[in-house]
């Protein structure tokens, strides 16, 4: 789609929030939805800068719809959308999520590789929805236990999870074998609760066990990149980071770079609410 005069010229910069979440869910989107993302995607200044009204008619579809598609994104409605878009564009003028080229020089490919984990960390600081990590932090404080569990790339973070949260004094294990965590949910409490990480949010060995623990009554807590994904929907606390696509996708360094984040986040914030200083 060609970009209107408003928006023709004009860098896109770095690759919002917004953005990122529209490109995570483009295949779930319907034709009339996903006729809304293209335009987002190459009109990201009319969104910003014209009334609702006129981008309705301009893609000959109802406000109702454009706040319905906003919802589905995850935001209140389309207002809020706009606000995080303009946001977003305002930030940078640079291309954080440049693509690594044949040709790069040394410097090039080390400035790309670092631009893509800061950009990450901006977009996953944007899309982190803060009532959700306080919710997190709250059960923490009252859990009898914590299990953090993850496969591959997330069972490392999970083993970072125990360490950071089990620092506080607090019970915590680690676990990354699929064969163990039927047994360890078969354990759990109402009292518990449950930290599982998947970047994707599709690994079934992590939504199986989830689904095992809400059953035995005990809160769960996901890390994921994908609101839409089984494990977002079958928690009871979701901590989205909001990584873009990279060329190591899932097991690029900016989406642990991001779930460290949200870990280090999580910590300081069950130990702020016992009234304690990080250390």
């Amino acid at each position: 789609m060609s970009k209107t005069p408003a928006a023709a010229g004009r860098p896109l910069g770095r690759m919002p929030s917004c953005i990122s979440r529209i490109n995570q869910l483009k295949d779930r989107l319907s034709p009339s939805e996903l006729r809304i993302a293209e335009y987002v995607l190459s009109n990201p200044y009319d969104i910003v800068e014209r009334p609702v009204g006129e981008i309705a008619e301009r893609l000959a579809t109802s406000k109702a719809t454009l706040v319905r598609f906003s919802q589905k994104l995850g935001y209140d409605g389309y207002a809020a959308m706009r606000v995080v878009l303009a946001r977003d564009l305002g930030e940078s003028q640079s291309e954080l999520y440049a693509e690594i080229e044949p040709d790069d020089t040394d410097q090039q490919i080390i400035e790309k590789t670092f631009n893509i984990s800061i950009g990450g960390l901006r977009d996953s600081l944007a899309t982190l929805d803060p009532v959700q990590m306080a919710k997190a932090a709250g059960a923490v404080r009252r859990a009898r236990s914590l299990l953090a569990i993850g496969v591959g790339g997330s069972g490392g973070m999970a083993v970072i999870a125990q360490h950071r949260i089990g620092r506080l004094g607090y019970w915590v294990n680690a676990c990354t074998d699929t064969h163990t965590f039927p047994i360890l949910m078969r354990a759990l409490r109402p009292e518990d609760v449950v930290l599982a990480i998947s970047h994707s949010g599709y690994t079934t060995a992590v939504v199986e066990a989830v689904e095992q623990a809400g059953a035995s009554g005990a809160t769960t807590i996901g890390v994921c990149n994908d609101a839409r994904s089984p494990l977002a929907q079958r928690v009871d606390i979701l901590l989205l980071t909001g990584v873009g696509p990279t060329p190591l996708e899932s097991e690029a360094g900016s989406s642990r770079i991001a779930q460290i984040a949200v870990i280090d986040a999580l910590t300081v914030l069950v130990q702020a609410g016992r009234g304690e200083a990080p250390k």
